[in-house]
């Protein structure tokens, strides 16, 4: 699907999705299938989380391929996958924040960092226009 997309421009047309979403359609049936048949002598923890998941993945279905609509939306959310890893990544080492103010303070620096990664600007340029008091550094 993705792929198609990236071939289309991100523009596919209103039959290639209908054709893409039948195929998703296909595939939840199928996975439904497997999972019943897989889970027939497993545990019901496991057989209620697959059939909760399999739910989902068919209620979700317009959010879920929203992508094949719209050409903005991406594929994946690795962007704000990346941009929470860093967070955890430092809870992680450190155990835990030491105040509420320093999660927030962690929090501002990161998000500022990241705008300017996505912005494609040259951050230790723009962080010392920042911190001289020029916030039009973000905007320019």
């Amino acid at each position: 699907m993705n792929r198609l997309g990236n071939e289309a421009g991100g523009a596919l047309t209103e039959a290639q999705v209908r054709v893409l979403e039948a195929e998703w359609d296909r595939l939840v049936q199928q996975a439904a299938l497997w999972a019943h048949l897989r889970l027939l002598n497993g545990s019901e923890t496991a057989a209620q989380e697959t059939r909760r998941l399999l739910r989902r993945l068919r209620e979700r279905k317009t959010e879920i391929l929203r992508f094949l609509r719209e050409p903005h939306v991406p594929f994946n959310n690795n962007l704000a996958e990346r941009d929470l890893r860093m967070a955890k990544t430092k809870e992680k080492i450190s155990g835990t924040f030491r105040s509420e103010a320093g999660v927030e303070a962690f929090c501002l620096m990161r998000s500022v960092l990241s705008t300017i990664q996505k912005q494609k600007k040259p951050v230790a340029e723009t962080m010392v226009e920042l911190l001289q008091g020029n916030t039009e550094a973000l905007f320019a």
